[in-house]
């Protein structure tokens, strides 16, 4: 998600209220196009709307499917792991193990919309539990590709790929900072949905490198069973 994206329609809305405004000067004035403007404003309001109920739908069913897309790929470099017996490849599937049970049930997209838009406050919640649910799972996942990547580094000498570069999902304080955005009021929003928007974006860069390179790997280690049976082969001298 571009982190411009959130912040749109609180633009449009700032834009939509200034254009009906100055319709509301042109009506007093008896000045053409009042109408115009009003029309105008209530458009680029409801575009707002549109694009707002679209950024809740975004975030919620992202955390929903990266959740469940990590779940597969983990299952599939832990039997890898545990196919070519590689060093560690018990404690990889043990990781993999701790994610899987972990009950990372799906948020619903529908109601958490809804609620966000007509119940007050509501959108705290969601807050929350978008970076707290972030948080806790990237510790997980940080967890199971510090393993991972012993385990490759230990069969692939190519693999250089360093635990420490995962990029894991802070861990906010809600309470503090709904203090600070009642402390600045409101100014310190831009920061949280700035935080909502950058904290996965980076997460999934970095899972995203991981991956790659741990694919690169398993096909490194498996090419090379091959090549050793055809070297050794007598059929294959013959």
């Amino acid at each position: 998600m571009p982190v411009i994206l959130p912040f749109v329609p609180a633009l449009l809305e700032f834009v939509g209220f200034l254009i009906i405004i100055g319709g509301a000067f042109m009506m007093f004035s008896y000045a053409p196009g009042a109408a115009s403007a009003f029309a105008g404003g209530a458009v680029i309001a409801l575009i707002a709307i549109v694009v707002y109920i679209y950024v809740l739908y975004k975030w919620v069913s992202r955390r929903n499917s990266h959740f469940e897309r990590s779940a597969l790929i983990a299952a599939v470099f832990s039997d890898l792991a545990s196919t070519l017996n590689l060093p560690g490849s018990q404690m990889v599937r043990m990781r993999y193990d701790e994610l899987r049970q972990v009950n990372e049930k799906k948020k619903s997209v529908g109601l958490n919309v809804l609620g966000a838009i007509i119940i007050p406050f509501y959108m705290l919640y969601v807050f929350h539990f978008l970076n707290k649910d972030f948080a806790a799972h990237s510790d997980r996942e940080s967890l199971f590709f510090g393993e991972l990547s012993s385990s490759l580094k230990s069969a692939d000498p190519y693999y250089a790929r360093r635990p420490e570069e995962f990029t894991r999902v802070p861990n906010r304080s809600t309470l503090l900072y709904v203090i600070l955005d009642l402390f600045t009021m409101g100014l310190f929003g831009i920061y949280w949905v700035y935080t909502l928007a950058y904290d996965p974006n980076a997460h999934f860069e970095s899972q995203a490198a991981f991956e790659r390179d741990a694919i690169a790997s398993f096909e490194r280690l498996l090419k090379v069973p091959k090549q050793r049976s055809r070297v050794g082969d007598p059929g294959v001298a013959a």
